[in-house]
C-alpha cells in the first residue's frame, strides 16, 4: 500500500516516509511475535515477567538507542533500524521464558494436524493477529494521523511522540 500511503503525508515529509517504509513489514512481523509471545506467557500466569520486558527492557532499550543518536554516535539510518530491531530483544526474551514452560513447544510437522484442523489453527491465528493488530493500531492511531493532517508534518509527531513517551513513563 505504500503507494496509497506516501501521498496522504505533507510534502517535506514525503522523502523519509518513502525512504524509511521498508522498515513497516519488518517491525509489524516483530510487534507481533511480541504480542503473540506475550499472549503465551500471560496464558502461563507469567504476566509480571511480560510485562516487565515490555515496558522496562524495550523502553531502557530504546533510550539507549535515542541517546546514542543525540549524541551523534549513530546515524539516522541505524536509529530507525536500531529503533525497529529493538522489538527483537523482548521477542528472544519472551521465546526463552516460553521453552522454559516446559509446556511451549516449535513443531514444523504438520502431519499431525488434519486439513479441517490447520484450516482452523490458521483461521484463529489470522483472527487473534488481526486483533493484537488492531489494539497496537488504536494505540498509535493519534500519531499516525498526525503526521498528515497536522501543517508540520512530521516534525509535530516528535513534540507528541515524547510527551506521550514521558507519560507512559509516569504511568
Amino acid at each position: 500500500f505504500k503507494a496509497q500511503i506516501v501521498p496522504l503525508f505533507q510534502s517535506q515529509d514525503i522523502f523519509f516516509i518513502s525512504k524509511y517504509y521498508v522498515w513497516l513489514p519488518v517491525f509489524t512481523l516483530l510487534m507481533m511475535y511480541q504480542v503473540l509471545l506475550e499472549a503465551y506467557l500471560v496464558s502461563q500466569v507469567l504476566v509480571a515477567l511480560s510485562s516487565f520486558i515490555r515496558e522496562v527492557v524495550l523502553r531502557i532499550g530504546n533510550i539507549a538507542i535515542i541517546l546514542l543518536f543525540g549524541f551523534n554516535i549513530i546515524g539516522f539510518n541505524t536509529f530507525i533500524a536500531g529503533t525497529v530491531f529493538m522489538y527483537l530483544i523482548p521477542v528472544i526474551i519472551y521465546l526463552l521464558l516460553s521453552i522454559r514452560t516446559k509446556v511451549f513447544s516449535l513443531s514444523f510437522n504438520y502431519k499431525v494436524f488434519s486439513k479441517a484442523e490447520i484450516k482452523d489453527i490458521v483461521s484463529f491465528t489470522w483472527f487473534h493477529s488481526l486483533i493484537g493488530l488492531s489494539l497496537t493500531f488504536i494505540g498509535f492511531l493519534d500519531s499516525i494521523m498526525l503526521a498528515p493532517l497536522d501543517r508540520h508534518g512530521l516534525a509535530s509527531i516528535a513534540i507528541y511522540g515524547n510527551a506521550i513517551f514521558f507519560i507512559s513513563v509516569l504511568q
